[in-house]
């Protein structure tokens, strides 16, 4: 029996688009959603709530890979749907 260790996308090597990728991202609206809180949330106060550093959250909003586990993490604290935080779009240019 032969087991998976990981699995990529079509179209993608570590975590990159290689010269198969559709030309799509994921967009990442954490921010948005930490600024409508009153008052706004920082990211030392999500980061402390989900269980991660600073800079990873700062990562993620900037487009950085997220995992399955901390995004459904992030899901559950803000209290939307992943699909609500992570939006797949299309690359311009």
């Amino acid at each position: 029996m032969t087991t998976i260790s990981k699995v990529r996308p079509v179209g993608m090597r570590r975590g990159r688009p290689d010269g198969r990728h559709l030309g799509t991202f994921l967009e990442c609206s954490m921010r948005v959603m930490r600024r409508l809180f009153n008052p706004p949330l920082t990211l030392e106060d999500v980061a402390r709530h989900v269980g991660v550093s600073v800079p990873t959250l700062s990562r993620i909003e900037r487009g950085a890979d997220v995992s399955l586990e901390l995004a459904l993490r992030l899901a559950q604290f803000y209290e939307k749907p992943v699909e609500e935080i992570w939006t797949v779009r299309e690359k311009r240019g």
